[in-house]
């Protein structure tokens, strides 16, 4: 699914359209949403534990940063 972060998010205030909340909170598997530059914009709770970062440390951060390890 394709979609810009301006398709996702309310204007001007930064949380997640309901339908797109309503998906993360009963996807069955992990899902993460990003923007264009690979910055997270939603992290559901499966993504957390096959991650190992909860929603609050891992939005904002490029999604290179959470799941690739350091060399």
């Amino acid at each position: 699914m394709a979609a810009t972060s301006r398709t996702m998010m309310k204007p001007d205030s930064g949380e997640l359209h309901g339908g797109l909340r309503s998906v993360l909170d009963t996807a069955l598997d992990a899902v993460v949403v990003m923007d264009l530059d690979g910055r997270v914009l939603a992290w559901n709770s499966h993504a957390a534990r096959c991650f190992g970062w909860s929603a609050d440390e891992a939005v904002g951060r490029k999604l290179s940063e959470l799941i690739i390890p350091p060399q």
